[in-house]
C-alpha cells in the first residue's frame, strides 16, 4: 500500500473491515485525504464488532464530507483493498461495476473530472443544479495537492457575474479553512494566503486589470475607469446625423421629416446591438458588413455610426465603457506582456461569452499555452442578446486545434436540487419540446437524473394563475406551509412584470423582495416620501394634497365620501388643506423656506413616524399576516433611512431649497438605474417571497418556484429589430428593420436572416424557460389557462401545451 503516494482522494473496496483496515483508514483521513469506501456490509455494525473506539471520530469525517461510505452492498466478488487513488484506478472491474451504476449514491462524474489528467484541457457541460461550483473548487484543490509547484495564484478564474466571483472565493475559502479545522495542518493556512492573491473575477474585471497593469499605450497608462458617455452619444450621433444630412441631401430626404430626437435613439439601439459583440467600428481587423437597400439607408447608418464612434474614442482617454476592455484586450501585444506565472484559466459559464471575448480565450491559451478548464451548459445559454454563441464550444474546439490527446469531454448529470420524480417530470416535458422547437436539443444524452426523495411522488403542478386572486391565494397558502429555510420565488421574463407582481404583493401584505438592479429610487417608500416633498411645495395641487392623506405621512384618515361629494368644486381645495392643517402641515409649508429643508424633512419624520402609521395602514385591512406586514414595515423603514442618508449625503455643503431636492427626486425616479433598493439582514431574508426575473435566477436555487405568467409572446412587432451574423473570423453583417413613424425600412441581410432568426429566438426564450423550471427543489407551480390547440410556437404556454399530457 505504500508504494501509492495518496494526495487527494481514495476509494476503497472491503467485504469487511478489522482494527487494521480501520487504523489505515483513519489515518488517511487525518491527513487530510477524502476517503469513499464501499463495504459489502453496515459500516458502524463493523466498528461495533472490531471494538473499535474512535467511532466519533468518523462521524465528524462523514459529517464535514471527508468520509464517504456505501455500505450494505451485499455480497459482492472482487479484488479487496484499493480500487483507486487521485484518479488512478487500479481495480478497472469494480469501478466500472459498482462506482459507475447510478443506483449508488457515489457520483462517478464528479469523480472523475476533479480527479482528471492533470495534463489535460478539460470541457465540462454541466446541466442544471449538477454542482459545477462543488466540481470546479475541488479540482483547484486537487490540482493544488496533487501538481508540484501549483499555487491558487498560478490561476485564472473567470465567471460570468461579481456575484458568482465573490460566491467562488468564498467557497474556495470555506473549503480551505475547513481542511485546516479538520486537520490542523498548517499548510492550508498557507493556501488561504494564496487565494487573497488569486485572479477570480468577470472576464471584464480580468480586462480591466490587464489593461491596467500590462499595457504600455500611452492613452491608457492609468488605472481606467468605466463609464458610459451617454450624453456624448447623443451629441455625437446628432452631430453626425446633421453633417450627413448637408452632405448627402438625397439619402437624407427619406428621413428628414422625421424627429431627430426618435433617429437618435433608434440608431442607439443598433449601436448597443453591435456594441454587444464587442465589435470596434472603426478597426481596420474587423469588417462590419450593413448591407444595401433600396434608400441608401445602410449607408447611412454605417456613416453616422463609424462617425460617431470616432469621435467617442478620441475623447475616452482613462474613461472606457465596458465593452472597450474587451475590444482593447484582444491586442496581441498585450497578452505577450500578461504575467506568465499564469498557468491555469477556469472558465464558468462558458456558453454565455461572444466571439471576442471567445477569441481572447484563444489567444491567450495559444501564446501562453496555459491549461483550460471549461464549464458550461449550452441548453442555459440566455444571454444571445449581449452576443452569447450558442456554438460556443464548438467554436472553441475548433480554434484552439485540440488533438484528441489534449482534450477530455465531460458531462454532468446527477442533479443536487430537485426531487427525484419532479425532475422526471421536467425530463418528460423538455423531450416533447425538443421534438417541436427547431434550434433546442434536449437528448437522451441531457437528461437530468436526481436521487433526492425518489420515493415521494411529485409533479409539476399545472394551475391558472391569470387572476390575480389566484396569486395571493398560492403565496399564502406556501408562506403558510413553508419552513423558516425554505425559499419561495416568482420568476417572470421581464422587470415590468416583477414590478407587476410586487405592487400585488404590496397591495396584499404579501412580504416580497424584487430581484432588480437599479429599483431604489422606484421604492414605495422613496414615492411616499417624494409625495411628501411634493406637498410641501405644491400645496393648491388637490391630487397630491389627497394623495398624501392616504400615504403614510397622515395618521388620520379622511371621510372619502365627503371627498367624492366635493370633487368637482371650489370646497375640495380648502377641505383637503383644512384637513391638513390639522396635521402641521401648513406649519411644515411654511417652515420648510425658513430653513434648511433637510431640518424639517427630520421634523416630520420624527413627528409623523411614516413608518408606524405604514404598519397602522396595513394591519386595519386584516387582522391577520402580522408577521408578514412586520417584514415589510421594516424593508419600508430601511429604505427611507437610505433615501434620507443619500439626500444628507448629496446636500452635505451647498444651500438647497425644497425645490431642488424635488427635482433632483424627480430626475432621479425617472432615470436612475444605478442603486438597489436596501433589503433586510440575512436572517429574515427567507421569509420574503422573491421576485425576479429568469437571467437573475441563473444560478440560484429554491423550494417552491412560481411562473405566474407564461403567456408573454416571444415575437413582438418591434420598432427596432436588428441582427447580426459572424459568418467568418472577423467578418460580421448586420440586418436591420428600422420603423421611423408609418415607414419602416429594412435591409437585404434582414430579409435574409428573418426568419432564421425568428426560430434562434424561440429557442433561446426555450432556454430560458429551462432555467426557470429547473430553479426549484421540491414544488413547481407553471401558470396554465386553456389547452392551446395553437401549433405555433410563440410563448411558454404554447411549450407547454403540447408536452402536458407527457408528464
Amino acid at each position: 500500500m505504500n508504494k501509492f503516494e495518496i494526495k487527494y482522494s481514495a476509494i476503497y473496496y472491503y467485504s469487511e473491515l478489522d482494527v487494521e483496515k480501520l487504523t489505515n483508514l483513519k489515518n488517511k483521513l487525518k491527513n487530510g485525504i477524502i476517503i469513499n469506501l464501499f463495504l459489502n456490509y453496515n459500516f458502524k455494525e463493523e466498528l461495533d464488532l472490531n471494538e473499535f473506539k474512535q467511532k466519533d471520530f468518523f462521524d465528524y469525517s462523514e459529517s464535514e464530507g471527508f468520509f464517504n461510505r456505501f455500505d450494505n452492498l451485499g455480497e459482492l466478488n472482487y479484488k479487496e483493498g484499493l480500487v483507486a487513488y487521485d484518479g488512478n484506478i487500479l481495480n478497472q472491474n469494480f469501478y466500472n461495476d459498482i462506482c459507475v451504476n447510478r443506483n449508488n449514491k457515489f457520483n462517478s462524474e464528479q469523480y472523475e473530472i476533479i480527479n482528471a489528467d492533470i495534463n489535460k484541457n478539460i470541457i465540462v457541460t454541466a446541466s442544471a443544479g449538477t454542482g459545477k461550483t462543488t466540481v470546479m473548487i475541488n479540482r483547484l484543490l486537487f490540482l493544488r495537492k496533487t501538481v508540484e509547484n501549483f499555487k491558487f495564484n498560478n490561476t485564472i478564474l473567470i465567471t460570468f457575474t461579481n456575484e458568482a466571483s465573490i460566491e467562488m472565493r468564498e467557497r474556495l475559502i470555506e473549503l480551505i479553512e475547513k481542511y485546516y479545522r479538520f486537520t490542523s495542518n498548517i499548510i492550508y493556512l498557507n493556501m488561504l494566503s494564496e487565494i487573497s492573491e488569486t485572479q477570480i473575477s468577470t472576464i471584464h474585471s480580468f480586462a480591466k486589470n490587464i489593461i491596467d497593469e500590462f499595457s504600455v499605450d500611452k492613452s491608457i497608462n492609468e488605472k481606467i475607469k468605466i463609464t458610459t458617455f451617454e450624453n456624448f452619444k447623443n451629441i455625437f450621433l446628432e452631430e453626425a446625423i446633421d453633417k450627413f444630412s448637408k452632405k448627402y441631401k438625397d439619402i437624407y430626404s427619406k428621413l428628414k421629416y422625421f424627429p431627430i430626437y426618435d433617429i437618435v435613439n433608434k440608431l442607439k439601439i443598433v449601436w448597443e446591438k453591435v456594441d454587444n459583440y464587442s465589435i470596434d467600428l472603426n478597426s481596420n481587423d474587423i469588417k462590419l458588413d450593413f448591407g444595401y437597400d433600396e434608400f441608401n439607408i445602410s449607408f447611412f447608418i454605417k456613416y453616422v455610426l463609424k462617425y460617431t464612434d470616432n469621435k467617442l474614442s478620441k475623447i475616452k482617454n482613462n474613461n472606457l465603457e465596458i465593452n472597450d476592455l474587451i475590444k482593447k484586450i484582444n491586442n496581441l501585444d498585450l497578452i505577450k506582456r500578461i504575467n506568465s506565472n499564469y498557468t491555469f484559466l477556469m472558465i464558468d459559464e462558458f456558453q454565455d461569452m461572444d466571439n471576442a471575448q471567445l477569441k481572447f480565450i484563444v489567444n491567450f491559451y495559444n501564446i501562453k499555452k496555459i491549461l483550460l478548464f471549461i464549464v458550461g451548459d449550452e441548453k442555459q445559454s440566455i444571454y444571445r442578446f449581449r452576443g452569447a454563441e450558442l456554438t460556443a464550444f464548438k467554436k472553441l474546439k475548433e480554434s484552439l486545434n485540440f488533438y484528441k490527446n489534449q482534450l477530455i469531454e465531460f458531462t454532468l448529470l446527477q442533479n443536487y436540487r430537485t426531487d427525484c420524480n419532479l425532475l422526471n417530470d421536467i425530463n418528460n416535458l423538455f423531450k416533447d419540446i425538443n421534438n417541436r422547437v427547431e434550434k433546442f436539443n434536449y437528448l437522451k444524452q441531457d437528461y437530468i437524473y436526481s436521487k433526492i426523495k425518489v420515493d415521494k411522488i411529485n409533479s409539476i403542478r399545472y394551475i391558472s394563475l391569470q387572476e390575480d386572486e389566484n396569486k395571493v391565494k398560492l403565496l399564502n397558502k406556501l408562506l403558510n406551509k413553508k419552513d423558516k429555510s425554505e425559499t419561495i420565488a416568482v420568476l417572470v421574463r421581464n422587470n415590468k412584470d416583477a414590478l407587476e407582481i410586487k405592487g400585488l404583493c404590496d397591495r396584499n401584505n404579501i412580504p416580497c423582495q424584487i430581484e432588480i438592479k437599479g429599483d431604489f429610487y422606484r421604492h414605495e417608500a422613496v414615492r411616499d416620501f417624494y409625495l411628501m416633498i411634493q406637498s410641501l411645495i405644491y400645496e393648491n395641487d388637490n391630487r397630491v394634497n389627497y394623495a398624501l392623506i392616504n400615504s403614510p405621512y397622515i395618521e388620520e384618515s379622511i371621510d372619502k365620501i365627503e371627498v367624492l361629494e366635493k370633487i368637482n368644486t371650489n370646497e375640495l381645495k380648502i377641505y383637503l388643506n383644512k384637513f391638513l392643517d390639522k396635521n402641521n402641515w401648513n406649519y411644515y409649508r411654511k417652515k420648510v423656506h425658513e430653513v434648511n429643508p433637510l431640518l424639517v424633512i427630520d421634523e416630520i419624520i420624527r413627528s409623523v413616524k411614516p413608518e408606524i402609521n405604514y404598519y397602522k395602514n396595513k394591519s386595519i385591512k386584516t387582522n391577520k399576516q402580522l408577521k408578514n406586514i412586520k417584514l415589510m414595515t421594516l424593508e419600508y423603514k430601511i429604505n427611507l433611512d437610505y433615501l434620507i442618508h443619500l439626500l444628507k449625503d448629496k446636500f452635505n455643503t451647498d444651500y438647497v431649497s425644497i425645490e431642488t431636492i424635488e427635482k433632483f427626486l424627480r430626475v432621479k425616479i425617472s432615470t436612475d438605474r444605478s442603486i438597489d433598493s436596501r433589503k433586510p439582514s440575512k436572517k429574515t431574508e427567507k421569509e420574503y417571497v422573491k421576485c425576479m426575473t429568469v437571467h437573475n435566477s441563473k444560478g440560484l436555487q429554491f423550494d417552491y418556484v412560481i411562473l405566474p405568467k407564461t403567456t408573454n409572446k416571444f415575437l413582438i412587432d418591434r420598432k427596432v429589430k436588428v441582427i447580426l451574423r459572424n459568418e467568418q473570423d472577423n467578418q460580421y453583417k448586420i440586418g436591420y428593420s428600422i420603423k421611423f413613424g408609418d415607414s419602416r425600412f429594412y435591409n437585404n441581410y434582414f430579409i435574409e436572416y428573418n426568419k432564421e432568426e425568428k426560430s434562434e429566438i424561440i429557442a433561446e426564450e426555450t432556454r430560458l424557460f429551462y432555467v426557470a423550471v429547473t430553479r426549484c427543489k421540491k414544488e413547481l407551480y407553471i401558470d396554465k389557462r386553456k389547452i392551446s390547440s395553437n401549433i405555433s410556437i410563440n410563448s411558454w404556454e404554447n411549450l407547454i401545451s403540447g408536452g402536458i399530457e407527457n408528464v
